[in-house]
């Protein structure tokens, strides 16, 4: 991965296409058509017709709060158009239209008197039975389905109060009064739904919230957005591995852009539902949904709406943390670790699933489980009590101690998982770095034996004139006694691996590296920060180094004190257009990056130690220098 910026920009790209996607396919399956339908987390399966629903609504909201008088008058309604479809099938028989009828033979009294209601009602004689009893029979399918809605809100607490007698009745059957957990959940029951009396909920439309809570493709996005994000991580640890330094924002930024795009989502759903679907009231107790009608929290609809938001975020964070670590693991692990700690997230995981798909509802296993976070609104559609040593404990209470445990506890993994990967890639690049001590202290003893032949060639070929071939004969010595230098030796294991590394990268380019140190870098500061400051300077040197003349492959590090600081500068040549941006300094070519993030990074770490990073540049020379106080 070239840069974290580039890694960043394409990440970002990819979320805002999954978003895309996202809200294409909850428009087409959820909203395009005249009927909505959803499956909530236990299998039931809602149906609504837009257009039916429109006119319930159009009937009911005329009486607003007053459910006692559109109680009765709908049930006259309904009484009355019953009747009318009743009569329009029994004389359907006898001919197509009224006027048709009227003119049969022999009819009833009781016939008679049904024409001529159904003409009183109409108030003419031509009219279609076989049309007249579609139209009513639609008619009365939307006064039953607006009786059948509102009935149950004309007197909350008298649901309130018949759940309070069950309760009582059910205290006194024998076959509960043993069991411990049934006595306590019994009690609980009664003691919740008491303290909702006087809620009276207003009866309102549940196909949009009902679409919108029991939509599930947004989940399976979610997650393989997780998995999309984790080529971009194993990515920014290998480049940490190669430059012994980390960049700990980028571990938060991808979480917080996850998260971003988890709300949008999940926001964008609720657009759709509210603009295509129905309207949600979110001041309304969300007893007010026909789906939510037996819930026994006491809370809003609005809440309920964060709260499924919060859910689903934790879920999918947690998911994100869990699969990150185990990237960690098999990077930065060996052998049995790396064997252990990988297979007790995958089982866990897997555990996990397996309980929350075959344990039945109220089961400890089922309720205490990350994947319940994709399905927080079983906690509100159905009341359940989990059942804790006896005790009758609330499922949502339940949900969000295990849900916070977890997620903390996934961070701590996740960090320590980092730290260890960090920790052995830093030591292989120590060794590494020893090894080649040594393969070029063998190599230094070699010349040093060899040392009286050269002399003695370069000798012979000055007493024969041959001054070409002797300064010739120099160069190549020269050039093999360089290869066998040690590095700079700074005091710091860590930063002389970081400076071995950068000093190869140069040479591979044809770069020269020269260092002038005339300081201990001994000071105090932490070997990270160190890293951070030398490895962003010398990344950003080489790079627009590798764009200079080839005789202007030039790079001087140096290092002094002024006065109680650490005084660090580096001079390059460079031969791209350098533009300021704010506290970046940005390039007209397609390397966008150069001496932008590095320099931030540098910035941050000088400020730390209450020092300052000076750039100046002309249309050659760059030149950063950095002052930074000692701690000792």
């Amino acid at each position: 991965m070239k840069s974290y910026k580039k890694s960043l920009l394409f990440f970002m790209l990819a979320i805002l296409f999954i978003v895309s996607i996202n809200s294409a396919i909850f428009y087409y399956t959820a909203c395009i058509g005249s009927t909505v339908k959803s499956t909530d987390c236990y299998g039931q399966t809602y149906e609504t017709d837009k257009e039916t629903v429109s006119q319930i609504i159009s009937i009911t909201e005329k009486y607003g709060d007053n459910y006692v008088v559109m109680a009765q008058e709908l049930h006259e309604e309904w009484s009355v158009l019953s009747e009318l479809l009743y009569n329009l099938r029994e004389l359907q028989k006898y001919g197509s239209t009224l006027e048709e009828v009227k003119k049969t033979e022999n009819l009833s009294t009781e016939k008679k008197e049904m024409i001529n209601n159904l003409i009183s009602y109409y108030g003419n004689e031509d009219v279609n039975i076989a049309s007249a009893i579609e139209n009513i029979s639609k008619k009365t399918t939307i006064f039953n389905a607006a009786v059948t809605n509102t009935d149950k809100y004309t007197d909350y607490d008298s649901f309130i109060k018949s759940v309070s007698d069950n309760a009582d009745f059910m205290l006194e059957i024998s076959i509960y009064k043993n069991d411990l957990f049934a006595v306590n959940n019994i009690e609980k029951t009664k003691s919740d739904y008491n303290a909702l009396s006087g809620l009276s909920p207003k009866y309102a439309d549940d196909s949009g919230l009902s679409s919108f809570l029991n939509y599930r493709i947004t989940d399976i996005i979610a997650i393989l957005s997780v998995l999309l994000l984790l080529p971009f991580f194993a990515g920014m640890i290998k480049s940490a591995d190669s430059t012994l330094t980390l960049d700990r924002r980028y571990a938060v930024i991808f979480p917080l852009i996850l998260t971003g795009a988890v709300i949008v989502m999940q926001g964008a759903n609720l657009l759709f539902s509210v603009l295509f679907i129905g309207k949600i009231d979110i001041s309304l107790p969300v007893q007010s949904y026909p789906i939510l009608f037996y819930s026994g929290e006491k809370i809003s609809t609005g809440l309920l709406i964060l709260h499924f938001f919060l859910s689903k975020i934790v879920g999918t964070v947690i998911f994100l943390l869990l699969t990150s670590s185990l990237v960690c693991i098999v990077k930065g692990s060996k052998g049995a670790k790396k064997l252990v700690g990988s297979l007790a997230i995958i089982l866990f995981v897997v555990f996990e699933a397996v309980t929350v798909i075959f344990m039945g509802d109220g089961n400890i296993l089922k309720e205490l489980n990350i994947f319940s976070c994709f399905m927080p609104e079983r906690y509100f559609i159905r009341y359940i009590n989990v059942d804790i040593l006896g005790n009758a404990v609330s499922r949502t209470g339940v949900f969000w101690g295990f849900a916070l445990a977890v997620l903390l506890i996934s961070l701590i993994v996740f960090i320590r998982s980092l730290g260890n990967f960090m920790k052995i890639a830093r030591a292989d690049a120590e060794q590494s770095y020893y090894d080649e001590i040594n393969r070029k202290y063998e190599q230094s003893r070699a010349i040093r034996h060899d040392i009286n032949n050269h002399l003695t060639v370069i000798s012979m070929l000055i007493e024969k004139g041959d001054s070409k071939g002797a300064l010739k004969y120099i160069n190549e010595v020269f050039d093999e006694t360089s290869l066998a230098m040690q590095p700079l030796k700074t005091g710091s294991s860590v930063l002389d691996a970081l400076l071995h590394k950068k000093t190869e990268q140069a040479s591979k380019s044809n770069i020269t590296l020269s260092y002038e140190v005339n300081a201990s870098l001994n000071v105090g500061i932490s070997d990270y920060d160190m890293c951070v400051i030398f490895g962003n300077i010398l990344d950003n040197a080489i790079e627009a180094a590798k764009k200079a003349d080839e005789d202007k492959r030039d790079i001087t590090l140096t290092v002094g004190t002024q006065h109680d600081m650490l005084y660090i500068s580096c001079h390059n040549f460079h031969s791209n257009d350098i533009k300021e941006q704010g506290d970046r300094l940005m390039t007209t070519k397609s390397d966008t990056s150069m001496h932008g993030i590095g320099l931030s990074r540098i910035k941050t770490v000088a400020a730390k130690y209450g020092g300052t990073v000076k750039v100046s540049y002309d249309e050659a020379n760059f030149m950063i220098e950095v002052l930074i106080h000692k701690i000792k």
